[in-house]
């Protein structure tokens, strides 16, 4: 699969943590398309915006919990809300380690849910770790 058929759509709103996690995810070989947001009704908007068909590109998206504007558990809720988003794939990376806070996000639909890391070693082990393995479960063909 080519990178111009998968998006990862990332919404973050700590600019430092937002550019670690693309830098690595870069550096770790992963080419997909990114599109990025600081906050969630800006990322909302966008996904609201979207042409869902067979053809159109795969996707993933990377949410974190503590947003402005719409919260990452806002957003949760009105993806599962609607018939056309309420099947794309999220991941929520937050720094929350709440055990609430990962209950109430797989219960509004998200995928999966993981603790941010904190330093540039936790963005590698957890891009060439997790979120690879996830990718390659989302899509068989993709090329990493």
């Amino acid at each position: 699969m080519k990178s111009s058929e998968f998006i990862l759509i990332h919404i973050e709103d700590n600019r430092d943590d937002a550019d670690v996690f693309q830098t690595v995810l870069r550096r770790s070989g992963i080419d997909v398309n990114i599109e990025y947001f600081r906050d969630g009704k800006t990322g909302y908007e966008f996904l609201q915006n979207l042409t869902i068909s067979d053809d159109a590109p795969k996707m993933l998206v990377i949410l974190d919990l503590n947003l402005p504007r719409m919260t990452g558990a806002e957003i949760l809720l009105k993806l599962r809300e609607s018939s056309k988003l309420e099947k794309i794939p999220i991941f929520v990376l937050s720094g929350s380690e709440n055990p609430d806070d990962e209950k109430l996000c797989l219960a509004l639909g998200a995928r999966r849910f993981f603790i941010k890391p904190w330093d540039l070693n936790g963005y590698k082990e957890f891009i060439q770790g997790d979120l690879i393995n996830e990718l390659k479960k989302l899509c068989p063909n993709f090329d990493i």
